[in-house]
């Protein structure tokens, strides 16, 4: 294992320690080999130090916004996207073409303390086209569907089922899920949709259903789906599958 990854699975064990991430930045000013290496050396002292007692702090931000495609080079790297807008409460990023007005939402990116601590994509398509990209540049981050759009199918009068198949998030995401067996109370519980439910007998073998109150399976299934993309972006980078469960 390489310093690098060591150094940022210390951070992941000790998400709320100071001194790992400052460790890091120690690191990458004695052995960074890139521009982005060193802007995130600057964007980790400065957080670290504001943010304790000002979060959102005016200095974080005037510091982010000139700065974030150095934090971002592969992402930036893909020439047609432009940042809409940046702050330490989130950055909102836009593709250029094919949407009428020039530009569709990709999805949005929540910076605290160093780095991206959560990464949300707008849809399928936008997910996987770009998680590889944002798993690169910020290795830390928790992602999952933006809102409620994790493209799950509701069933029953009452809305109190919902499920996922496979092209939703792809056969990757879909087979990682089959896997969650994790049961929540009042949530429900997911499972591989094979047996007739209490829907009068309604099922499919190809779906991963969650069933219980509606609220609370759009939660369980989004978590399920967070799970599952950011297990696959950790593994992607070289770093172990995270407890996270995306509900940060």
């Amino acid at each position: 294992m390489s310093d690098r990854l060591a150094l940022l699975k210390a951070i992941l064990a000790a998400p709320a320690d100071d001194l790992p991430r400052l460790v890091f930045a120690d690191w990458l000013e004695e052995n960074g080999t890139s521009d982005a290496d060193a802007a995130r050396a600057e964007y980790l002292r400065l957080s670290i130090m504001v943010e304790k007692t000002a979060p959102n702090t005016p200095a974080v931000y005037a510091w982010m916004k000139p700065n974030l495609q150095r934090l971002l080079p592969t992402v930036a790297a893909l020439g047609r996207l432009k940042f809409r807008r940046a702050g330490v409460q989130g950055l909102s990023l836009k593709i250029g073409e094919p949407a009428p007005d020039g530009a569709v939402t990709v999805g949005t990116i929540f910076y605290s303390r160093g780095f991206a601590c959560r990464i949300e994509y707008r849809n399928p398509d936008v997910y996987e086209r770009m998680w590889q990209v944002f798993a690169t540049d910020d290795p830390l981050a928790i992602h999952r569907p933006l809102g409620w759009t994790f493209s799950g199918e509701g069933r029953d009068a009452d809305g109190n089922y919902c499920s996922i198949r496979s092209e939703h998030w792809g056969e990757d995401l879909y087979q990682r899920l089959s896997g969650f067996s994790e049961e929540r109370p009042w949530y429900g519980k997911l499972f591989r949709d094979s047996t007739p439910t209490s829907l009068a007998g309604q099922y499919d073998p190809e779906v991963i259903a969650c069933e219980g109150q509606w609220e609370g399976c759009k939660s369980h299934l989004r978590v399920a789906v967070a799970t599952a993309m950011t297990a696959r972006a950790r593994e992607f980078v070289g770093l172990a599958a995270s407890t996270e469960t995306g509900t940060s």
